[in-house]
């Protein structure tokens, strides 16, 4: 049994790598191979084969309901009931799992229901968890940036059932909400009431709502260590579980000391009866979120031990648990949460093996207990820091030592007060508001302490980006230290460690340098990079919702390669699209010079940077106006390849540029103009430029249809070997220069050649 489960886990988790779904045609021979497996009684590989095929079956399932261009072009109407919310100015962002709509028909009950994200600026009534909303939409497949370091939203959202991402049409008739106010919701509008200056962090340790948590809130709980309390997991599952116990247990034995059928009860059956229904009770409070579905699972699977005297070890739960998961929710693995579950899971049970069993049994002494509590801590945090440094990009320094003190805190005073508050308040009103007002006060308190240590400079550090071999080989290593605790262990570790050490020297290339067309949406952002420095043309756009291009990909970016701040940042003109994010940019990097049109940007203009020549060609004079039509074009070359970055200048810019350089305007890349728009790529421009290599940097889908079929036909014919990318298809687009080899252009795109894999096509 444990090597066909190990089997069937290794199969499904095999599918994170497949650049592509096997062809639905595979499905009944891979159907088939299992059962001949099974009669011949290969039980690994049959449980291998079990994975694949489950994860196969699931990716085609998803992938059936994309929309097709028709559903794209048209507004569709859609039934459904909102599973998860948060509200911003004017604006409702909300997911809904759809019971019927005009995309198709509704799926069979076995299945889980598609779920759309939407987008529903002012809405007419304030919407909630729960409601039932009939509305005419219009939709995009799901899609989200893809650049190196970036967050894959795409991913993220196909883990949740996400199939469509849209927008409601605000003014369109027939739109319906039916307010459903859950037990749920009722509590947290009582909480509300009570005007708590510490409501939100209530809501999250009892209820798991953390929607009103700011963007600072998350910052201090990261640097802290912290992110694990309030996001209710197996740890809270656990308080409740020993509550649930002990309050069993006492009504139990009062029940058997007054009654005359003490014989006939069985006190484990009914404790544990009891303390599972306590935590499917407390998971329903919490309104059932992914990481306290995965802790039930665990818990379940232990009771049933424990109700059947099964005998089982760490393994075997932990490789039921995560097979159950994986059967309940097989997109979840496309998640950064699950893997923090899966890990968190293994690493307690480990650490509470290795240290709180073993090293506790040897020595009662408090002190001596309290030693294996900080050591339990410090190597849990060991254990966490390779998933924890790719998922996040630091690591929490004072995280072993703040956990020690707030743990305890936590898990034995605030939980229990919050929980014990929350039901006497839907019974007892004022007594329930005295046991939050108290626990209030506690949080006030402690939050004033956590924040304090958050803003010290030694509470986190940021990790530099690495292969994931390293990190695979680090936490190997950490393992077999933890678990065999030998000589040999330890100098195995220490060679396994050596790439996390020599990685940091790594030696950087000196003779090459390449361009990077980052994956922005609309808008523009080019990395120049050359041995760790770099050069930034556009900053992509910023939003009124705090949404950036700088936060979301170029600081990313830069983390990832590990680059120094840049040295100049050039504004091709000062759009939104192209110089809306400057202001978070300057935030990070307040010493870099920025340069537009406006000053110097001007033809005639000279940089020289590591070897390469930037040469400033338009605007031919100084400007006052900035506009598309005066965006600074630079051209970047090292002698032999030639880059020419043109902002969004229109057909008359190019016209005097062919007029002013004639035939000295040829590039082996050039940036489209006006990311393909038809107002720009005249034909007497292209033929000017014979590009090898034509990028168009504009949003999947956009409103303008850039770029324009018109366009593309354009380049066809003017420059007929030139190959046209888009970072809307290719996400971010990185081309490598090879001064040796200048007929050697190495072109590689994000989501085909950089990371292909079949979720993020």
């Amino acid at each position: 049994m444990n090597r066909w489960v190990f089997s069937f886990i290794t199969g499904a988790v095999s599918s994170l790598l497949w650049p592509a779904l096997p062809p639905t045609w595979t499905l009944p021979c891979l159907f088939l191979a299992i059962l001949i497996a099974y009669k011949l009684h290969l039980k690994g590989f049959s449980g291998l084969l079990c994975g694949i095929f489950w994860m196969a079956s699931v990716g085609h399932t998803q992938a059936s309901w994309q929309l097709s261009f028709m559903q794209i072009a048209s507004i569709q109407r859609v039934q459904g009931q909102i599973v998860d919310i948060s509200h911003h100015p004017e604006r409702a962002v909300f997911i809904i799992s759809m019971h019927s709509s005009d995309l198709a028909n509704t799926p069979p009950f076995w299945l889980p229901k598609p779920k759309i994200r939407l987008v529903w600026k002012h809405p007419p009534t304030d919407l909630s968890r729960h409601d039932h909303i009939h509305v005419a939409v219009k939709l995009k497949p799901t899609h989200g940036l893809a650049n190196e370091g970036g967050f894959a939203f795409d991913t993220w959202l196909r883990s949740q059932g996400g199939v469509a991402t849209g927008y409601v049409q605000s003014k369109a008739s027939g739109n319906v909400v039916e307010a459903i106010v859950g037990k749920r919701e009722k509590i947290l509008n009582q909480l509300q009431t009570l005007k708590l200056s510490q409501h939100k962090w209530i809501a999250a340790l009892a209820l798991g709502d953390r929607s009103h948590f700011s963007d600072d809130d998350w910052h201090m709980l990261q640097r802290t260590g912290l992110s694990h309390l309030v996001a209710i997991s197996g740890l809270h599952l656990a308080m409740v579980a020993s509550g649930m116990w002990l309050l069993a247990r006492l009504s139990l034995i009062s029940i058997s000391y007054f009654s005359p059928l003490t014989q006939t009860i069985n006190y484990k059956v009914g404790v544990t009866i009891l303390v599972l229904l306590g935590c499917i009770a407390y998971a329903w409070l919490s309104g059932f979120a992914l990481p306290v579905l995965r802790a039930c699972f665990m818990m379940s699977i232990v009771s049933l031990f424990f109700l059947f005297r099964w005998t089982v070890g760490i393994s075997q739960i932990i490789s039921l648990s995560l097979l159950a998961m994986i059967l309940v929710e097989p997109l979840g693995m496309l998640s950064g949460s699950f893997w923090l579950s899966v890990i968190a899971l293994c690493s307690v049970l480990m650490v509470y093996q290795v240290v709180f069993t073993q090293a506790g049994q040897a020595d009662a002494r408090i002190g001596k207990r309290v030693v294996h509590a900080v050591g339990g801590q410090f190597m849990l945090n060991l254990m966490m820091l390779p998933i924890v440094a790719v998922l996040f990009q630091h690591i929490s320094l004072i995280a072993p030592l703040v956990n020690i003190v707030a743990v305890p805190v936590f898990t034995f005073i605030l939980l229990p007060l919050c929980l014990i508050g929350v039901l006497l308040m839907m019974f007892y009103f004022s007594l329930g508001d005295t046991v939050l007002t108290l626990a209030n006060d506690i949080f006030a308190y402690a939050l004033i302490v956590i924040n304090w240590i958050s803003v010290q400079p030694f509470a986190a550090s940021p990790v530099e980006a690495m292969p994931w071999y390293v990190w695979v080989m680090f936490a190997v290593a950490i393992l077999g230290i933890v678990i065999l605790r030998s000589i040999l262990s330890v100098g195995v570790a220490s060679i396994l460690l050596l790439p996390i050490v020599t990685h940091a020297y790594e030696p950087k290339k000196q003779d090459t340098w390449q361009i990077d067309v980052l994956d922005v949406g609309q808008g523009l952002s080019v990395v120049i990079r050359k041995n760790n420095r770099s050069i930034l043309y556009d900053v992509g756009a910023a939003f009124d919702t705090g949404f950036n291009m700088a936060d979301a990909v170029i600081h990313p970016f830069y983390a990832f390669h590990r680059l120094l701040p840049p040295d100049r940042i050039f504004l091709s003109h000062l759009d939104n699209d192209h110089a809306g994010s400057l202001p978070y940019i300057q935030w990070k990097h307040s010493e870099q010079t920025i340069i537009v049109s406006a000053d110097h940007c001007v033809a005639g203009q000279v940089w020289q940077w590591q070897g390469l020549q930037i040469e400033a060609l338009w605007p031919l004079n100084p400007v006052v106006v900035i506009n598309n039509h005066t965006s600074c074009v630079l051209r970047i070359s090292d002698g032999h390849n030639q880059v020419l970055l043109t902002g969004d200048i229109d057909l008359l810019a190019e016209y005097l540029l062919v007029n002013e350089y004639l035939d000295d305007l040829r590039s082996d890349v050039l940036i489209a103009p006006h990311h393909g728009s038809n107002t720009s790529s005249s034909s007497r421009f292209i033929s000017a430029v014979k590009p090898d290599i034509v990028v168009f940097s504009q949003g999947f889908w956009n409103r303008w249809d850039f770029p324009r079929q018109s366009v593309i036909e354009r380049y066809v014919r003017g420059a007929p070997e030139a190959k046209l990318l888009s970072t809307s298809e290719e996400g971010q687009i990185s081309i490598e220069f090879h001064p040796q080899y200048p007929d050697s252009l190495m072109v590689k795109g994000y989501r085909k050649d950089i990371n292909p894999l079949w979720y993020r096509q």
